[in-house]
């Protein structure tokens, strides 16, 4: 009898119309190459062999490891998987498949997907890995993922509202960015109890903003910052990245052993860098600025970035338009009021700023 460790996340997917909705949200291609994080009892690697050309699964469960062999031992043979044990978070792609060659490890010279069921608390740790620092072979092509339902949420910019029937209604679908949380580095084919307390210092709730409408009226400003559309690091970091968009949400019943929380396939599309070079940012830079932004929750955002009385830039000086009397001046140039919080931003806000220091 295996038994599941809760320190790994272990909670297996079970559903078989979830699996095959991941697999629609993958849109697999018989010639793609796909990497699975934490496989398990290989449930969802069956399907993408089915549809993918190679897989690469890496397993942190040493326990799970023969019986993946066993179960995929054909596979294994015609080298259609190649399955490695290693934590994906402790070490590079790199290294953890050093042994294996290069003509057939297809991630250093091919487009590739990352489909997975990973535990909650290494989701952030995931979209850094993969979006901010990516392996050589770059960054996947496409991401879908099973997360905690609520961090895919806040990565779309959802808050969880409820009617009074006590029926969710957020709404779901959207745009794209990344960052770091969690402080584990597990990765078991599964969803995870350790879920939003492990994650929930990476995130920072507060002011809520919204529609896509030009500042101008105060019933405008109102519409724009009184939503329940709000932003954070994590969903700022995986938007600056590519497309994210909730395909659908899955109960805890999907899984076994079952979770205390519901979860969702979040799929990233058009992944790339492009944000950056076609806007001319730094990245480096442009996550520094987010972060000193969302440094205090119940701070604006002029002083968070500290645009009163010090630089926002590290090693810079004060220019004098960053000072206390043109503050007013540098948020309007951009559309934002005064006491705007971060939570309030949303990309091209950033960019604005950004190229109005």
């Amino acid at each position: 009898m295996f038994i599941t460790k809760k320190s790994l996340g272990q909670n297996f997917l079970k559903s078989r119309n979830v699996l095959n909705k991941i697999i629609e949200a993958a849109d697999i291609k018989s010639s793609d190459t796909i990497l699975e994080i934490g496989p398990g009892f290989g449930t969802l690697t069956e399907k993408l062999l089915e549809e993918a050309d190679t897989v690469i699964s890496i397993e942190k469960d040493r326990r799970l490891i023969p019986i993946l062999q066993e179960k995929f031992k054909n596979q294994i043979e015609k080298g259609k998987l190649i399955l490695i044990e290693g934590d994906i978070l402790k070490n590079s792609i790199e290294y953890l498949v050093s042994g294996i060659e290069y003509t057939q490890y297809k991630i250093h010279n091919t487009k590739y997907k990352l489909v997975a069921n990973i535990p909650y608390y290494i989701t952030g740790q995931i979209f850094r890995k993969f979006l901010q620092d990516p392996p050589a072979g770059g960054q996947p092509q496409k991401i879908v993922l099973l997360v905690q339902k609520e961090i895919a949420q806040r990565i779309i910019g959802l808050r969880n509202t409820k009617n009074s029937l006590g029926t969710d209604t957020t709404n779901v679908g959207h745009t794209n960015k990344i960052n770091s949380l969690g402080t584990d580095t597990t990765n078991i084919g599964h969803a995870n109890e350790k879920n939003y307390e492990s994650t929930k210092k990476s995130f920072v709730d507060s002011a809520v903003r919204g529609s896509e409408e030009p500042s101008g009226s105060r019933r405008d400003k109102v519409r724009r910052f009184g939503s329940v559309i709000k932003e954070s690091i994590l969903s700022l970091s995986v938007k600056a990245y590519g497309e994210p968009k909730i395909v659908a949400k899955v109960p805890a019943s999907a899984f076994s052993p079952r979770p205390k929380v519901d979860s969702a396939i979040l799929a990233i599309n058009n992944i790339s860098k492009k944000f950056f070079t076609e806007n001319k940012i730094n990245e480096k830079q442009f996550f520094e600025i987010v972060k000193k932004g969302f440094a205090h929750k119940r701070k604006t955002l002029a002083k968070n970035l500290g645009l009163r009385d010090r630089p926002y830039l590290p090693g810079g000086s004060v220019p004098p338009k960053h000072t206390l009397a043109n503050i007013s001046a540098i948020l309007g140039n951009c559309g934002l009021p005064e006491k705007v919080r971060a939570e309030d931003l949303k990309l091209n806000d950033w960019i604005c700023l950004i190229k109005n220091k």
